[in-house]
């Protein structure tokens, strides 16, 4: 996914570039996240940073960002959960990227994040239920998110991604690609049926 340092216009707002493993509905909603993600509120500067999150229960209150519950199981301490990056996108100028992957570790395994070449740690299949990511994912997520809290009954100015349009193409717009995801027969396989939320 394209790295960007997107505008927010409040603290407690964010942007965020993502992808997602899920499985379950209602309270049995289960995923695994990861990406970057600038909240100031939650990180205390405006820089974009590498973020985690898992939910065993449908965003209540069982979930957690990065390593703040304990949830995940670092093993490699050589990438920083939560960290600031060096470099991020420009308008019209370099492109940066970070490459992730989430994989489960066969049905009696653990979901690894992957970042770049770096097996960074698991969330053990223990957080997860039956119904949920215990055994497998049902659906891959990708994409982007911003939270704009409408304060004065008006949309902020908070962006997405670059915050720019997606017809003004490569170094302007923000972007996902060569999106792949592992079957459970431990294949790569292309991304399929994208769809609008």
């Amino acid at each position: 996914m394209s790295l960007w340092n997107p505008y927010t216009e409040r603290s407690d707002e964010f942007s965020l570039s993502q992808k997602w493993v899920v499985r379950g509905s209602g309270s049995d909603l289960e995923t695994a996240e990861a990406g970057w993600q600038k909240y100031k509120d939650l990180y205390g500067d405006w820089n974009a940073r590498l973020f985690i999150y898992f939910t065993p229960d449908n965003y209540g209150s069982g979930g957690c960002y990065n390593l703040t519950c304990g949830a995940f199981v670092q093993t490699n301490n050589t990438v920083y959960i939560g960290g600031a990056f060096s470099q991020y996108s420009q308008v019209g100028g370099a492109q940066w990227e970070i490459k992730l992957l989430w994989y489960k570790d066969g049905t009696n395994g653990h979901w690894w994040l992957r970042y770049g070449d770096t097996w960074v740690g698991y969330y053990p299949r223990t957080r997860f239920d039956a119904n949920g990511l215990r055994d497998q994912a049902a659906k891959i997520d990708f994409g982007g998110e911003i939270i704009d809290r409408q304060t004065s009954g008006r949309h902020t100015h908070t962006d997405m991604g670059s915050g720019r349009w997606p017809y003004e193409g490569y170094g302007y717009a923000a972007y996902q690609r060569a999106l792949k995801y592992v079957d459970t027969t431990n294949y790569y396989r292309d991304a399929h049926r994208p769809r609008v939320l």
